[in-house]
């Protein structure tokens, strides 16, 4: 299995009161394979992860519809 990506990292720049742009760098180690996809999840504070995007191409994301105020853990 590939190594998870590295260096979450947001871009505040793209950042709204809804919404949250972040990147990231390929894992150490493929597997032995070229990774092809990612999927991000994240938390909405209730210790649950939830599937947010799959299918990613590119090495980074924008989440939209958040809630300002919230606090939001996410994952890839």
């Amino acid at each position: 299995y590939a190594d998870a990506p590295l260096d979450l990292i947001e871009d505040a720049s793209q950042r709204t009161s809804s919404s949250i742009t972040f990147n990231w760098s390929e894992g150490a180690d493929d597997g032995g394979s070229p990774v092809t996809d990612y999927r991000v999840f994240y938390d909405n504070s209730i210790s649950v992860f939830e599937e947010l995007a799959t299918g990613l191409t590119e090495k980074t994301y924008t989440a939209t519809g958040l809630t300002y105020g919230n606090t939001y853990t996410f994952r890839v």
